[in-house]
């Protein structure tokens, strides 16, 4: 979803494509904040849950699903940095 809607229409675009930036802008980092070694370069820093690219996937999933979110959804996925 984020590849093809972005945040607030900002779709992530690499060489033309949306599926290209998707994965070098947003996919990337997020597998790179997971490696226990790279994860400790500030660009890459910090718990994968409140991550920018995990605050964005949950920002998305809020604007998407809106009231249909179960009731707890912000206690497991914060959707802003804390």
């Amino acid at each position: 979803m984020d590849y093809k809607f972005g945040s607030n229409a900002d779709q992530k675009r690499l060489l033309g494509s949306r599926l290209l930036g998707f994965y070098f802008l947003i996919g990337i980092p997020s597998l790179l904040n997971l490696v226990p070694i790279l994860n400790r370069i500030p660009a890459f820093s910090g718990p994968h849950r409140t991550f920018w690219t995990e605050i964005r996937a949950n920002k998305l999933a809020k604007a998407h699903f809106g009231e249909t979110l179960a009731e707890d959804f912000h206690r497991y996925f914060p959707s802003q940095q804390a």
